[in-house]
């Protein structure tokens, strides 16, 4: 960001869960289980590249404890694990999506949970960071919910945006919270006290605060200060975009000038 600009937060979205899938044959169920296995990591510069670096070193883990660590795009993983050219692979997405649920389908592949001391490490280190779960029964063969942990999207504006456009904007939303968790699947699990506590990396703006208190959430004081040189959240860029331009058009307008600001 460039000097001077000020910025602030709202709530966070559906988590972008770190995914890991293994071939059924090879019987995972926990990371340190693909140590001497052929592991696709992620391509250089992707958010599961990034994300295993942090994660790997936090299992007391390296890329060479894999016989294999390949670097495949998202787009070649599937074919590769059913194909048996690899046993497993990182993916980090929103749930429910198609690189997962071809080879659950195609070769009966299994999720793997990421839980422990080393992510709960992760999780209290960096702020971006939070809990997930991929529910059960999402995906073929997988009849048992998969906790995890993950990226959260979160929506962002200018703390130079008014505390009235930023409540209207949080108002559309959450007083039509039920249509909004309808506009995608990866919504449906979304509950409004975890959406202002976490993965949330700036405060929250004055007038997500505002609408929050009015309606009984838990705000705590640390996640309402923001002094100068820092970002505001106020809700997920593409989710709550697309849901205010059905409640209204100021919380639509709200939306153009806060991304604007």
């Amino acid at each position: 960001m460039g000097a001077g600009r000020r910025t602030a937060r709202g709530v966070r979205a559906a988590p972008r869960a770190l995914t890991i899938l293994a071939r059924k044959e090879v019987g995972a169920t926990k990371m340190e289980d693909f140590k001497g296995k052929r592991f696709n990591v992620g391509n250089p510069g992707s958010g599961q590249r990034a994300t295993m670096e942090m994660l790997l070193p936090a299992l007391g883990m390296s890329r060479a404890d894999f016989s294999l660590a390949s670097e495949l795009r998202p787009d070649e993983h599937g074919a590769a694990l059913c194909d048996n050219k690899i046993d497993g692979f990182a993916y980090t997405v929103g749930h429910p999506a198609a690189n997962i649920q071809d080879p659950t389908t195609t070769c009966g592949a299994k999720l793997v949970p990421l839980t422990g001391a080393g992510v709960e490490q992760l999780i209290a280190q960096y702020p971006y960071f939070a809990h997930a779960t991929v529910p059960g029964g999402l995906y073929a063969n997988n009849p048992e919910p998969t906790p995890t942990f993950g990226v959260v999207a979160t929506f962002v504006t200018s703390a130079r945006v008014s505390d009235d456009m930023v409540y209207t904007l949080v108002k559309a939303v959450f007083d039509n919270f039920e249509e909004f968790r309808k506009l995608h699947p990866a919504f449906a699990n979304l509950e409004p006290q975890q959406m202002i506590k976490e993965g949330l990396s700036a405060p929250l703006h004055e007038g997500a605060v505002r609408y929050y208190k009015e309606k009984g959430l838990d705000v705590s004081p640390s996640d309402a200060v923001c002094g100068a040189g820092c970002t505001h959240c106020i809700g997920t860029a593409a989710g709550q975009a697309s849901a205010v331009s059905r409640f209204g058009g100021h919380a639509s307008r709200s939306v153009r000038m806060s991304q604007r600001a």
